[in-house]
């Protein structure tokens, strides 16, 4: 074995392991120069370490990627509690964001043992808030811009704010004989209901869109609400906070599509009868030739002072349907035999 890939016999007659290089026992003046100019290093050298790049490619928008996350959900419940989870992280990250930036170590109270509590009613009203942002963004991009612009909200004359909010809207739009209004970032119907004395959610429904996931969400969770109970009454349901645009439509095609609806409404199976045996179908025996045999009761009948037990035995001919009927006194073999 060589060190450093030298032989023995070398290593014993040079001592430059010891001694290091000649030069060194010399004069400074004498020492070798630096080189002006620098060798170039043949790409293929396996001492040199390579520059490591990383290219990365974004193919979905963030609109896409929030749509294939609703997408993963069958429950409108479900959605709006992942929703709520998803909405206290994000506000969790935030302060921690917060902290950092003005290196505090103090921990905020609203966030302290947060994330062991369970999901609260108005963490999960925000999350659905939330989602229908998301859905009439998606849908009413241009009417809630011209909302925002104008400042289209509830106002104290309620004809005057009806005229005024049917000018923001374009006519060619689909909800614009809705005479939409924006209420806290959503959009409502309008109509002139403000000083009815009925609930809020009833005199201004949210608008939605007719296809959309989260409408289909909403459509059947009202149908499992109702109890599968059909159209019109699940239509009554959804109409009382929510006004889907060509609602009838977008309920018929969830309908369709319910699996327990569909196994309740299916017809009966049938059968198709049998070929008749040649017992019942031969003409040319005289009747009672081929006989089918029957008992019923009992009856009771009066014998002197007493009342005792009688029955009934059945002679059906096969082939005409001709009936007979016998007295039995009992259900033995000989009182049969008799009747026969």
């Amino acid at each position: 074995m060589t060190p450093r890939g030298l032989a023995i016999d070398s290593l014993i007659k040079k001592n430059r392991w010891i001694r290091g290089p000649d030069f060194l026992w010399e004069q400074e003046s004498r020492w070798p120069t630096q080189p002006t100019t620098v060798q170039e290093i043949p790409d293929d050298d396996p001492e040199i370490k390579r520059e490591t790049r990383t290219f990365s490619t974004v193919s979905d928008s963030g609109t896409n990627s929030m749509n294939k996350l609703l997408e993963r959900f069958s429950s409108w419940s479900r959605l709006k509690k992942i929703m709520a989870w998803i909405l206290r992280y994000r506000d969790g990250l935030r302060a921690s964001c917060e902290r950092g930036k003005r290196g505090s170590l103090l921990v905020l109270k609203s966030t302290v043992g947060r994330e062991s509590e369970s999901i609260n009613v108005d963490e999960i009203n925000r999350a659905e808030k939330e989602v229908l942002k998301f859905v009439q963004r998606q849908s009413f991009e241009e009417e809630m811009s011209r909302l925002e612009q104008k400042g289209g909200g509830i106002g104290d004359n309620s004809s005057k704010r009806c005229k005024e909010q049917e000018s923001l809207v374009k006519k060619m739009s689909a909800i614009y004989k809705l005479a939409p209004i924006k209420i806290d970032g959503l959009l409502y119907v309008g109509g002139c209901l403000t000083q009815a004395s009925i609930p809020n959610a009833a005199k201004h429904q949210l608008i939605l869109p007719k296809k959309h996931h989260i409408v289909d969400l909403i459509v059947y969770h009202y149908h499992l609400k109702s109890g599968h109970s059909g159209l019109e009454h699940g239509l009554s349901l959804i109409r009382e906070r929510f006004w889907i645009l060509k609602a009838r439509t977008a309920v018929k095609s969830v309908l369709r599509g319910c699996f327990d609806c569909k196994r309740r409404q299916a017809p009966l199976g049938e059968q198709q009868m049998a070929d008749l045996p040649t017992d019942c179908v031969t003409p040319e025996k005289p009747p009672f030739t081929f006989v089918g045999v029957d008992c019923f009761g009992p009856f009771v009948v009066r014998r002197g002072r007493s009342l005792v037990k009688r029955y009934r035995v059945l002679f059906t001919c096969l082939s005409v349907r001709v009936v007979h009927l016998e007295v039995a006194h009992s259900l033995d073999t000989d009182s049969f035999i008799n009747t026969m």
